[in-house]
């Protein structure tokens, strides 16, 4: 099993897309048991690097892991999509 700090090392790399960063990270916070809410969203609004995600939380943080995910997945949706067009 893992610690919260292990979430503190899953940044996303460059290059590496928004649901992909989003996977590798649910997948370590799923081995961490008895974390509370406000350490995996410290942890996730921390360590992404996709800019309008950034300044979406910086705006508007998000209250809920719940939350925090739909707003990163609709954003990793919007990227996808884009990624798509090309």
């Amino acid at each position: 099993p893992g610690t919260q700090f292990d979430l503190y090392n899953i940044i996303q790399k460059p290059g590496e897309s928004l649901r992909d960063y989003i996977r590798r990270f649910s997948e370590q916070r799923n081995k961490i048991s008895d974390i509370i809410d406000d350490v995996i969203i410290a942890a996730f609004t921390k360590c992404i690097r996709h800019e309008l995600l950034v300044g979406k939380f910086g705006c508007k943080p998000p209250k809920a892991v719940k939350q925090m995910f739909e707003k990163a997945n609709e954003y990793a949706k919007a990227e996808d999509a884009f990624t798509a067009s090309k």
